[in-house]
């Protein structure tokens, strides 16, 4: 699920600095970029960007990733303990800035809701994992969370060892990236796995 949010998630990464906001960017990174996960894997279907907005994100090493489409990888898989690149080339119409929010609607071990709605800057995002009962503070990312614009780059993903999940789960949803306005930026179906 590199989708066309995980595409602009991961864009905007190049837009801080490694000292700014390192929880949420690996946040991000992993659960759009690694929306691909044998420890993790994960698949996305793209069903709206906004208009203006092109490029790719890509995960490596080669073999990571079983696809690819005109956003880039997907369909890929990963293993707790080893590190993974993904490389963003892309264009933005106009910057995510305050007020944006990321909504996400998914189901876990296709039993337990999980929804949620966090500021997509500006704000830390508190959430509560179903099935844990863990509560993750990801704190904010300042904003613009991406300018508007041509930008590139890359991050390495450093995927902990041992595993931090304690049970394997499956999930299934919709991640929603719209403006302050309510204009959606993006929205992608994702599913995958996890295993501890």
């Amino acid at each position: 699920t590199i989708l066309k949010l995980q595409f602009l998630y991961l864009i905007a990464l190049s837009t801080h600095t490694p000292h700014h906001n390192t929880t949420m960017k690996s946040f991000l990174l992993l659960a759009f970029a690694a929306s691909a996960a044998a420890n993790i894997s994960v698949s996305r279907t793209l069903s709206q960007v906004l208009s203006g907005t092109s490029g790719t994100v890509t995960v490596g090493p080669d073999g990571t990733c079983a696809s690819s489409d005109q956003y880039g990888s997907n369909d890929c898989t990963m293993n707790w303990g080893s590190n993974y690149t993904a490389t963003w080339d892309a264009t933005l119409p106009q910057a995510i800035d305050a007020g944006a929010t990321i909504e996400v609607d998914a189901t876990i071990d296709m039993l337990l809701p999980w929804k949620f709605t966090c500021a997509a800057c500006g704000a830390d995002c508190v959430i509560t994992v179903p099935v844990v009962g863990k509560t993750i503070t990801i704190p904010a990312a300042p904003c613009p969370l991406v300018a508007a614009g041509h930008l590139s780059g890359s991050k390495t993903l450093p995927l902990p060892s041992p595993s931090p999940v304690p049970l394997g789960v499956s999930f299934k949803g919709t991640v929603t990236l719209k403006a302050a306005d309510g204009t959606v930026w993006g929205a992608a179906a994702i599913n995958g796995k996890v295993a501890p």
